[in-house]
């Protein structure tokens, strides 16, 4: 597991808060990764409907960055358990 600094293009250098992410600034910052990983996302990104704040879905996300993406729960024991069962396959 390997945390990706995203830089909040969409607002601006000075806006460091999850909930106000943007689906173009994560899928411009996990393009680089090794095709063979993926990301995981924290759900607070999407609202009910599943879009980020710049109406992007995972399937966006996905297609743009070239990467698999999952949503996991902001609750850590909850994340950290939906993590491990990605891994395992």
């Amino acid at each position: 597991l390997v945390p990706v600094l995203v830089k909040n293009e969409y607002f601006g250098g000075n806006v460091d808060v999850t909930g106000l992410l943007c689906g173009c600034d994560v899928a411009r910052a996990i393009r680089g990764v090794s095709p063979r990983d993926f990301a995981v996302l924290p759900r607070i990104m999407f609202n009910a409907d599943g879009f980020t704040l710049d109406d992007m879905t995972v399937d966006d996300i996905r297609d743009t960055a070239g990467l698999p993406v999952t949503v996991v729960s902001c609750s850590v024991p909850e994340y950290l358990g939906q993590i491990e069962d990605l891994v395992r396959g």
